[in-house]
Order: structure tokens, then sequence, then C-alpha cells
């Protein structure tokens, strides 16, 4: 049980995006092969952005591997088509992740409000935005989808999850909380 305590912060982020893939496929996925909610990667890329120390090799693995689970298993896809896909999310949310915890930190949770902006643009459009052409290049070559539709489903799925979601878990600590609730 020792050993498995390092792990532990890790497993969770792989089951947090296990669990967000699965509904995402399942209760979202239109005809193009893509959800029309994405909620994972901003959802483990915020949670890496504010978690004090990171097993990277770790949450990696996990992630990865709750990825290709998750394509494989509920979205029905080739290995290949799995592997691709979760390879894309995992840019996603490494540039995510790199942006906002090394290249420019930021003081979470106390944000103003023009640093709130400027990382809904990054995290809510260009990191998506980018990703979506890997994403839809994919699934044109693997499904013959149309190449631009994809692209701009891909994006605004991940978009849609990246500006809902990522900034809750950003912004949360206990004083904004206690605040929201008064």
């Amino acid at each position: 049980m020792a050993i498995l305590r390092p792990l532990f912060p890790s497993i969770c982020l792989g089951a947090i995006f296990l669990v967000c893939a699965l509904f995402a496929i399942v209760g979202t996925r239109a005809n193009s092969g893509i959800a029309l909610l994405w909620p994972g990667n901003a959802i483990v890329a915020a949670l890496l952005i504010r978690m004090r120390r990171v097993n990277w090799p770790g949450a990696t693995l996990a992630v990865f591997i709750a990825g290709v689970v998750a394509n494989r298993l509920v979205g029905h896809d080739a290995w290949q088509v799995a592997i691709g896909l979760t390879a894309v999310n995992m840019v996603e949310v490494a540039a995510m992740v790199y942006v906002f915890r090394f290249a420019i930190v930021l003081p979470y949770p106390r944000l103003t409000i023009l640093q709130a902006a400027g990382m809904t643009w990054i995290m809510g459009i260009l990191i998506p935005g980018a990703t979506a052409v890997l994403g839809g290049t994919l699934l044109h070559a693997t499904r013959d989808v149309p190449w631009w539709t994809t692209v701009q489903n891909w994006w605004a799925s991940d978009a849609l999850g990246a500006c809902l979601l990522a900034p809750p878990i950003i912004l949360y600590s206990k004083q904004n909380l206690l605040r929201l609730l008064r």
C-alpha cells in the first residue's frame, strides 16, 4: 500500500480523464466522431496546473492509458486511432500545462481580469485550435470525414470544455468558495 501512495494522484488523474472521456464519447459523440463537449483535457490540465507536486511520468502514463481505454472501449476505435487520438489530447494537455505552469506563471487563484482573459484566449482558443488541426487531420485520414468540419467540431468541443471547466478549478480556493456562498 505504501508503494501506491505516491502514485495515488496520478491514478486519480487517469480515473478523472477516463470518466470524462467515457461520458463525452457515450453522451455527446456526433456523427463525425467528435464529442460535442470534451471536458477531460481542460480538467486534467487545470488540475496539473494547480497541483503542488506532480509525478510527471505517472500522470502522463495514467492519462494516456485512460484515453486509449476510453477510445477503444466505447469509441470502438482501432488501436492506432485510439493511440493517435489520445496522443493529440496529450499534446493539448501538455501545451496548456507547460504554458500556465512553467512559461507564464500566474498568481493562482488570484487572477486579474486581464490575466483570466489571456488565459482563456490561450487555453480556450489558441491551444485547442492548434490541436484541432492535428485531430482533424487524423480523423480525416482514418475515417474519411470532411477535414475542415472535423477541425471546427474538434476545436468547438475542446474550447467549450476549456472555457466552462478549467476556470472553476484554476480559480478554486477555500476563500473564494466561502465568498461565493455568502
